[in-house]
């Protein structure tokens, strides 16, 4: 007999702003994450959402130029 799978409970952030919510995603994608975490806060009068992500997230082209733009502005420091 197989094992029947627990119900995990759900979380439910309740208006969360689309336009902010979606002007977050397109910027890190532009930047070149691929993936990303969510972390949710509830609230009595607006829940919140934080977007995370490390450099595992990130493409390697993506990763690649900003470890360029890092080493560049290091450089200008000198």
């Amino acid at each position: 007999m197989a094992k029947s799978k627990k119900k995990k409970p759900e979380v439910r952030l309740k208006k969360i702003p689309i336009e902010m919510f979606l002007q977050v995603l397109t910027e890190i994608y532009e930047r070149g994450v691929d993936y990303f975490d969510i972390i949710g806060i509830p609230d009595e009068e607006q829940d919140t959402i934080s977007i995370v992500y490390s450099s595992d997230y990130i493409s390697k082209d993506a990763e690649a130029e900003m470890t360029k733009a890092i080493e560049d502005f290091i450089e200008k420091l000198d």
